[in-house]
């Protein structure tokens, strides 16, 4: 969804700047989408470990049901 964003973003940003209409706010609207886009890649990691860690937990019978 991310990857999504951000090349939706850059994508208007590119039309505004071709129709004349440039905007700073198109301009932080990139700039949050690629933000958006590198956390969510570096936070994929951690999130994997996680699930591993819940998936050993409810196998040895604690089942935290979050």
């Amino acid at each position: 969804v991310s990857a999504l964003l951000a090349a939706s973003s850059a994508g208007f940003f590119g039309l505004s700047v071709i129709s004349g209409v440039f905007g700073s706010l198109s301009v932080l609207a990139v700039a949050a989408s690629v933000t958006a886009l590198v956390l969510t890649a570096i936070a994929v990691g951690p999130f994997r470990r996680l699930a591993a860690t819940r998936r050993k937990l409810r196998d040895a019978g604690y089942d935290l049901d979050l």
